[in-house]
């Protein structure tokens, strides 16, 4: 019996050195899951809101100006390291799909802390970045 007491000593350990790489692997998987939710939150609303403005007052900057207001305030960082994430320029694209509407998606890439989660959303296997966009349809109050 004392053989078997004595073999057993440090499987503890080991079953801990087994099991904790994958338990901080979920955890941290499921920070970085919860902070691109958040920032698809933010880019919907982000589109939404240039959306209400385009179809109020057909005013394209005033309504980059407002996407961009509402990205900030949603506290996404504009640069991550030397990469941007967000360039109101081109993330932002202001389209009219059929007569009297008027459509706003926008574009944001959310940096990734664990490189190939993004690949599990439909990006490339070693992505860093989650492609995010959020697009907003709304009928033109404005007359032409």
């Amino acid at each position: 019996m004392k053989q078997l007491i004595r073999c057993q000593r440090g499987s503890a350990m080991v079953e801990f050195a087994l099991v904790m790489p994958i338990v901080l692997a979920v955890v941290l998987s499921t920070f970085v899951f919860g902070l691109a939710i958040n920032a698809k939150i933010v880019v919907s609303s982000a589109a939404r809101e240039g959306a209400r403005y385009m179809a109020v007052v057909n005013d394209p900057h005033g309504a980059r100006v407002r996407v961009e207001d509402v990205i900030r305030g949603g506290g996404l960082p504009l640069h991550h390291g030397g990469d941007v994430l967000f360039s109101p320029g081109s993330d932002i694209v202001i389209s009219f799909p059929h007569p009297g509407l008027v459509q706003v998606a926008v574009h944001y890439r959310q940096p990734s802390l664990v490189p190939g989660l993004p690949a599990l959303l439909g990006g490339s296997p070693w992505s860093r970045f989650f492609a995010l966009t959020g697009r907003a349809l709304f009928r033109v109050e404005w007359s032409p």
